[in-house]
């Protein structure tokens, strides 16, 4: 059975929640990558990793609006089949780097792990210019010298400042 971080698990009802606001019958990777970007940590990955934050915030907040469907009435969304794929390759990712729990950058690196054209959350991260390879080194190199540090902020080009 799948064991999640506090963070992880914060995650996951924020992105229930966005689709909640939005009406949306299912939670879908797109609604997780919305939810991540709430994060300050994964701002500063993605933005490290050549990121733009605005562009994907936009890029979302377009997709919510003009691709999926609106059903009012629905308090309890269900993951996605899609979702639920990413979540297993998070756990697969937790297990192999040794960790006992699914934490956020398992699950922002698994996005990369799905195919290529099922999910616009990919497509939307592609876009924005982040790479996998840039990511996981901005992941890595984070952990292993700043630790928890969050000091920075988001600049008008969408980029991470100090």
């Amino acid at each position: 059975m799948m064991k999640f971080s506090e963070k992880v698990q914060e995650v996951l009802d924020s992105a229930a929640e966005i689709a909640v606001q939005n009406e949306h019958e299912y939670i879908t990777p797109e609604h997780l990558l919305s939810a991540i970007l709430l994060e300050p940590k994964s701002q500063k990955w993605i933005s490290g990793a050549g990121g733009n934050i605005m562009m994907l915030k936009k890029d979302l907040e377009n997709f919510f609006a003009k691709r999926l469907e609106k059903i009012s009435g629905i308090e309890h969304p269900s993951f996605s089949l899609l979702l639920a794929n990413l979540l297993t390759l998070a756990e697969q990712q937790s297990q192999c780097s040794d960790k006992n729990e699914v934490q956020l950058d398992h699950l922002l690196i698994s996005f990369f792990y799905l195919e290529d054209n099922s999910s616009f959350a990919l497509y939307f991260l592609k876009k924005a210019g982040v790479e996998e390879f840039a990511l996981v080194q901005q992941v890595a190199h984070d952990s292993i010298f700043f630790g928890s540090d969050d000091n920075f902020q988001i600049g008008d080009d969408g980029h991470a400042t100090r």
